[in-house]
């Protein structure tokens, strides 16, 4: 059986109702418009009347190409057209698979020529001999259309691999997916499938997803990122803030991923939210924040205590904390609105620092000490406690003469209250924490001044983060 696959100039027909915008922070820089977002795969594969898997024949171009249009950001359209890179024309696919519906012996469709742009800017690649997937609904003036006009022809692997699916095992949706994730090895396909994959839920698909949550392509990764975090992967939490940061640096790809970090609801996932409010990419630590407000777990206090200092300009990171840290701790008073904190933060604050101090000192009662809560290392001692209090001090002079007097006595039970003031947004008290730190971290390479520290500090602190986590996990076996 075979469709006659018709590529045509881009209509009204195809630019209806059923195309969602949404914002692209990559190609809305480049071309000033918003994009078409895809229907959700599960959707186009319910909706579908149709569901194909065949090769294309042969392609034929129409002689005379659509001239191009100037184009102007007061008109997407031509905007869109003059994007075209496959020009109008006609494809033969013979049809190997049916999943869904029932095909006639020749099956004619549309597609419109924007197709070259959708999933996220990934390009159709569609030649001769390619394997793609169909996906098909009738268009109310009764032609045969992609479900939704951003899922045209859908890539599949090529090559030597056989895409196959045993129709009598499993729904459609899992058949629709297996194919997509055995297409993931071609690298022409894996744009296009992980992009379409990226708002699944389905556990069997994690591992496969996993292989390529560090691909070179940052559109690839990201997408993979965005199907890890909604399937709740912790182990994705680091790689989308390294992602945010490569985005900014390199000015390519997107990192849509970070909006996902407010998913994550498992008590799993709280140690790595907590490390990622000390992180540069900005926003990553916002969704960080979203993502502990959500969740509200006492174990993020001593990490929340310091995100009051977060260096945001509109205080809304530690507007976050504050917000949370009221959730937490009780008779702190009545949580004040945004706008007025934002005049005011640190007045708003002294409360809970005070409250902080009390806990650190142990005045409060024993089951309501968050500081035992703290991760050691060692017998729990005092000796250290009245100076560890004013770390988290708001005043920058009474935090550098704290560390002065623990460059002196400090023991190993202070240990976790230095790794969190590696992340002071001041220098000095910062590089203190970590020289005190390398003392009882065996082969942490000395750094010789301030300065040196503060243009390496990403760098320099990984190991005793790395340091730390191995004894979080030997303390815990």
């Amino acid at each position: 059986m075979a469709c006659i696959v018709e590529v045509v100039n881009l209509t009204s027909e195809y630019l209806n109702h059923k195309t969602q915008l949404n914002s692209s922070p990559l190609l809305g820089t480049a071309y000033g418009f918003s994009l078409p977002k895809s229907m959700p795969l599960t959707t186009a594969v319910e909706r579908a009347q149709i569901i194909v898997v065949g090769q294309i024949a042969d392609y034929a171009a129409d002689p005379e190409p659509p001239k191009n249009v100037q184009p102007t950001f007061n008109d997407p359209t031509a905007l869109l057209s003059n994007a075209i890179v496959q020009p109008a024309g006609k494809y033969n696919i013979l049809v190997s698979q049916t999943l869904k519906g029932q095909i006639e012996p020749t099956l004619r469709l549309k597609l419109p020529s924007l197709v070259s742009i959708y999933y996220d800017t990934d390009q159709l690649h569609a030649r001769k001999g390619d394997t793609v997937l169909l996906m098909l609904d009738k268009s109310p003036q009764g032609n045969w259309v992609p479900v939704d006009n951003t899922l045209p022809l859908i890539r599949l692997a090529n090559g030597d691999q056989t895409l196959t699916v045993d129709r009598t095992s499993g729904d459609i949706h899992s058949q629709v997916i297996n194919l997509m994730l055995a297409s993931l090895t071609d690298l022409v396909a894996r744009g296009a499938n992980t992009y379409l994959l990226r708002d699944i839920v389905s556990s069997t698909a994690v591992q496969a997803m996993k292989k390529y949550a560090n691909d070179p392509d940052l559109r690839v990764r990201d997408h993979v990122l965005c199907f890890l975090a909604i399937n709740q992967d912790v182990s994705t939490i680091p790689l989308i803030a390294q992602l945010e940061v490569e985005v900014k640096r390199t000015g390519h790809g997107s990192a849509r991923s970070v909006g996902t970090l407010d998913n994550f609801k498992t008590p799993q996932a709280i140690p790595y939210l907590n490390s990622l409010l000390f992180e540069s990419a900005y926003f990553s630590r916002l969704n960080a924040s979203d993502a502990l407000r959500n969740i509200a777990d006492r174990t993020s206090i001593p990490f929340l205590m310091l995100a009051l200092r977060d260096p945001d300009p509109q205080h809304v990171i530690a507007y976050n904390a504050y917000w949370t840290l009221h959730r937490l701790i009780p008779n702190l008073g009545k949580v004040k609105s945004l706008p007025y904190f934002q005049v005011q933060p640190e007045v708003e604050s002294q409360p809970i620092y005070d409250w902080w101090r009390s806990e650190l000192e142990g005045k409060h009662q024993k089951q309501s000490q968050i500081a035992r809560g703290l991760p050691e290392i060692g017998k729990s001692t005092s000796s250290d406690v009245s100076t560890i209090t004013l770390l988290f001090e708001p005043s920058t002079t009474t935090r550098r003469e704290a560390m002065s007097l623990l460059l002196k006595t400090a023991t190993r039970d202070t240990i976790p209250y230095l790794i969190l003031s590696l992340q002071d947004p001041d220098p000095e008290v910062s590089y203190s924490a970590y020289v005190i730190l390398s003392r009882f971290i065996p082969n942490l390479r000395s750094i010789k001044d301030n300065a040196t520290f503060t243009n390496s500090r990403k760098v320099a602190t990984q190991p005793v983060y790395d340091w730390w986590e191995d004894e979080l996990k030997a303390g815990h076996n």
